[in-house]
């Protein structure tokens, strides 16, 4: 008996602290880890992004998967008509974003903040078909890589998302 209530005071406690962690979320630093995350591991392998700690430095450490997946789908709201271009590689969207500011600095300058500046949605669907993302919805005559299936779903998120 002593021992299921010191279980059950363990698993309060932890549930405590992941709510603390869940709570204390900073958009700027952990929006970034976590899109760092993704371009690292893919789109929907938030296990892996979470037990990644070189990546988030213990910034993720007491969340689960499911609170980190929420926290992405909040991050692709916010960036609303130009969520798409959260999926590409950092370097991509940075060289998308010096092309509408070629002057500015980019030190401080959040991904999402990049996305939301970007007004060339032509440009975006151009480096998404050149990362391999297929948003055309056909059916492919080939097999799928496991890799592709997976950005397939992604777009479904994404068109659910943006309510299509």
């Amino acid at each position: 008996e002593e021992e299921k209530e010191e279980e059950e005071e363990e698993e309060e406690a932890r549930k405590r602290k992941r709510d603390e962690k869940f709570l204390a979320w900073n958009a700027e630093e952990h929006d970034e880890r976590l899109l760092d995350g993704v371009e690292k591991h893919g789109y929907g392998r938030w296990k892996k992004i979470v037990l990644d700690e070189a990546l988030h430095n213990g910034l993720f450490t007491g969340l689960n998967f499911e609170d980190v997946r929420y926290k992405h789908k909040r991050i692709m709201v916010r960036a609303g008509a130009n969520a798409n271009a959260l999926l590409l590689p950092r370097k991509v969207l940075v060289a998308l974003f010096r092309k509408k500011a070629p002057n500015a600095s980019i030190k401080g300058v959040t991904r999402l903040q990049m996305a939301k500046s970007i007004d060339d949605p032509a440009a975006v669907q151009k480096a998404l078909d050149e990362e391999g993302w297929d948003f055309s919805g056909e059916e492919k005559e080939r097999q799928q890589s496991p890799l592709q299936k997976l950005r397939d779903g992604a777009v479904h998120v994404l068109e659910r998302l943006v309510g299509r």
